[in-house]
């Protein structure tokens, strides 16, 4: 039996892989082009990043004016309360001036007062600040300390500890206001854009 060789000669496949290879034409994929906004939208992006730090500026200043008054307040109300009384004295001599205040006139006056508490005579120069000039014989309201009474002095609209509680609540209120700007400003572009024009709509 006779065998015949076939003249058909495989050539490796990876050969044949880079001659297949070598034939395809290269192409290349053109490079991408940046997405570029337009005028307005970039003029919109830098308003609202400005806005942004001078919200951040604003907050930063609010947080410390706000915790300046929450220690000022914490101080004042955790003063010791002093039990007051009220009594009239009668001025013995007064010295009075005007001054100028905020556009305001008002009467500073350094009083010499005659008081009695519990049938003891007092005298104390008191200071007043307002719209009144005294002089001698006049009646005027006082306020005393019931533990001390030669310590005297014109009656108070708050007391410290009424002032200690309103200067915590301002503080409170600065800092929750600055830290909602900041929130605005973060969540809302128009809100950012708005705080950097505004300067410029203020001087109109």
């Amino acid at each position: 039996m006779s065998t015949h060789k076939s003249s058909y000669v495989t050539q490796p496949v990876s050969d044949r892989f880079f001659f297949v290879a070598f034939q395809q034409p290269i192409t290349t994929m053109p490079p991408k082009k940046k997405a570029t906004g337009s005028l307005g939208e970039n003029l919109y992006e830098g308003a609202a990043g400005y806005g942004r730090f001078r919200v951040y500026v604003s907050a930063a200043l609010g947080a410390l004016v706000g915790l300046g008054l929450l220690g000022g307040g914490v101080y004042l109300s955790r003063q010791p309360s002093v039990q007051m009384a009220q009594t009239k004295g009668t001025i013995l001599s007064s010295q009075c001036r005007t001054v100028v205040e905020n556009k305001n006139f008002k009467i500073k006056c350094a009083n010499t007062v005659q008081y009695r508490v519990n049938g003891q005579s007092y005298q104390r120069i008191i200071l007043t600040n307002g719209d009144r000039e005294y002089k001698k014989g006049d009646i005027i309201d006082l306020e005393y300390e019931l533990a001390h009474p030669q310590n005297a002095r014109a009656p108070r609209l708050l007391t410290a500890r009424t002032a200690g509680m309103l200067m915590l609540g301002a503080g409170v209120l600065v800092i929750g206001f600055s830290l909602i700007k900041v929130f605005m400003a973060r969540k809302f572009k128009f809100f950012a854009a708005s705080e950097a024009v505004s300067p410029l709509l203020a001087r109109r």
